[in-house]
This record gives C-alpha cells, structure tokens and sequence, in this order.
C-alpha cells in the first residue's frame, strides 16, 4: 500500500488576535506602511530603508509571515527571501483586507490640536468605536474598519 501524498503547505490563517498584535509594534506597522503598495522586498532592503540592523529586521518579518500578515516569495536569486503583502489582500487600492477586517490606509493629517513643540509623542493605543467598529489611530495610522459579524 503505498502512502497518499502530503497535502501541500496552506498559507497561514489569518488570526485576529495574532495579526493585530503583530501590527501593534511601530517598525512592523511602518514596514507593514512600506509594503502596502505591493513591493516585494528583502529583509536587507527593509532593514537599509528603516536604517536599522538587519537581524532585528528579520526577525519581524518573519513573524509579520507567520502571523499571515506578510506572505513570501523567493526572489531571483534563489537565496534571498522577498516579503509582500498578497495581491489578493490588496484587491481596493488603499485597503488591505484580511477577511475579517480590512486596513484603509490614509495620507497623514493634520492634528488640530498640534502644537508647535518639537518634543515627541508617544503612540497612544488605537480607539474603537461602538458604531460601525472603526479603529482611529492618530496621523498617517490609517482606519481599520472590522467586520461588524467578525469575531474580534
């Protein structure tokens, strides 16, 4: 009796808990930012455009993929591992939907209570709201809209 073949791999489920964790980290959410547009890019590109070092980068990547953030491919030379959110994911220009929620993306806006200090500003913890599920993140975060009927 010989053995049935093993399915192939399927591309991780995207857990909402697990993947807005993984966005809730400000160099994941801004390379998240970065990818956005559907460039596939190297852990070494990711890690020279953030002008940091390229295992910390790595390692985010490679959880953003497992997470089902981000998803894979082997670049041309077959050594180098390019990441990229799915063209699948990115259907509406602007939004990045993940099935039980979907990402718009948005230029930053002014704040009208900016000041004019220089000091920094913490991120504060995204805001939902009761109606229509919408999470606000302050200037240039985006909205994540949440399916109403998900389980978030």
């Amino acid at each position: 009796m010989t053995p049935s073949p093993s399915p192939s791999p399927s591309p991780p489920e995207s857990h909402p808990n697990r993947l807005l964790a993984a966005l809730g980290n400000s160099l994941r959410w801004q390379i998240f930012r970065l990818l956005a547009d559907g460039r596939a890019l190297s852990a070494t590109a990711v890690a020279k455009h953030f002008g940091r070092d390229f295992d910390g980068v790595s390692k985010h990547l490679r959880l953003m993929r497992r997470t089902g953030v981000l998803a894979s491919r082997r670049g041309r030379d077959r050594r180098q591992e390019l990441f990229h959110i799915p063209a699948a994911r990115r259907a509406t220009p602007g939004v990045i939907d993940y099935g039980f929620c979907a990402i718009r993306l948005e230029e930053a806006r002014p704040d009208p209570d900016d000041s004019a200090t220089d000091a920094p500003v913490p991120d504060p913890a995204p805001t939902v709201s009761a109606e229509g599920g919408a999470a606000r993140y302050p200037r240039g975060f985006g909205e994540m809209i949440a399916d109403p009927g998900g389980d978030i």
